[in-house]
């Protein structure tokens, strides 16, 4: 009897240990809800990504409503292979250094040349273990690449920040910055630059 109530204050003061630990560090605040293949619908894909867009916003200062019509682009509302598998869903390929991607995978994409005439080819892209780290890598991408540095002139005007984001070659599709633009209007992207 004596034995079983010293192994039942022991495992009580474990629990109280570890709950004093976890509430001391700040517990988990916000956990990582983001590391699942997004939701393809589009009204639920905004939802899914809105938050991981803004803290990026936050963080590297790239408009939420650009973040989120280069992620509908690059990732077709969720539903490529690289977003569903590989969490990439700006399609950013693996030269260069990050602080967020977990690794590499090669996958077909299609790029286009100067003339406008279009091939297929098999790229390198990062993989990520969140949405979170996808938005976070985007923003850091284009604020370590000097090409996009007359974009953050424009960080209060977003489509403006897109125009300057497609005539830094983000992308091979001459009407890149025009498909931007037409989804930021179409859904309202703006709503997300207001925290």
């Amino acid at each position: 009897m004596m034995r079983r109530r010293q192994r039942t204050l022991a495992i009580v003061g474990a629990v109280l240990v570890l709950a004093m630990f976890w509430f001391f560090s700040g517990g988990d605040d916000k956990p990582d809800t983001h590391t699942k293949a997004p939701p393809t619908v589009p009204e639920q894909f905004l939802e899914y990504a809105a938050v991981p867009a803004q803290e990026g916003m936050q963080e590297h200062g790239v408009p939420a409503s650009v973040s989120l019509a280069q992620a509908i682009v690059e990732s077709d509302w969720g539903r490529s292979e690289l977003t569903q598998t590989g969490r990439n869903y700006f399609g950013i390929k693996c030269d260069g250094d990050s602080p967020y991607a977990s690794g590499c995978v090669g996958r077909p994409t299609q790029e286009c040349d100067e003339a406008g005439l279009c091939s297929e080819v098999v790229g390198q892209f990062r993989t990520y273990d969140s949405a979170e780290d996808s938005f976070r890598d985007h923003g850091h991408f284009l604020t370590v690449n000097p090409r996009y540095a007359a974009a953050f002139q424009y960080v209060d005007n977003p489509d403006q920040f897109a125009i300057e984001v497609a005539k830094a070659g983000y992308a091979t599709d001459p009407t890149y910055a025009d498909k931007l633009i037409e989804l930021m209007k179409q859904y309202d992207l703006y709503q997300y630059d207001t925290l």
